[in-house]
């Protein structure tokens, strides 16, 4: 598998081998954080997903295990009994990660097409849970 590379530009994203690499090509997502933004590369063959995305009212980033591996959740809750999620293994992101005392963080979601181009963006929230998928609404 290629290395993923990604030059930042603060919370964005100036340029990055993503889309042309073989995860890109398989519909393989990748995501990355920096500057308090997770940030995730959509693959075009799921570019219609981001509309799904944007109904979400809220993002919540649950950290937890899924099939016995470490993995992050990412629910756009649109407060209905059935919001869109992705699942992305930590193998899967790019980069330094957050750990679990940053539970409760208040962070930033963007989600980024081939160019690298921002299609979307919301506040989000991090937290670690025991077991994936969670799909719960964020809870004070």
């Amino acid at each position: 598998m290629n290395v993923i590379n990604i030059v930042n530009d603060g919370e964005g994203i100036e340029k990055t081998n993503y889309f042309s690499s073989e995860w890109a090509k398989k519909g393989i997502m990748a995501c990355s954080f920096n500057d308090g933004t997770f940030r995730m590369l959509i693959p075009d063959r799921m570019r219609r997903d981001v509309r799904e995305m944007k109904t979400g009212k809220e993002v919540i980033i649950s950290k937890g295990t899924y099939q016995g591996q470490i993995a992050y959740e990412f629910l756009f809750d649109d407060h209905t009994d059935t919001p869109y999620m992705q699942i992305v293994g930590a193998n899967q992101m790019v980069g330094p990660q957050l750990a679990d005392d940053e539970h409760g963080r208040a962070v930033m979601f963007s989600a980024w097409t081939k160019g690298p181009k921002k299609a979307f963006e919301s506040p989000a929230r991090f937290r670690v849970v025991e077991k994936l998928p969670c799909m719960k609404p964020w809870e004070e």
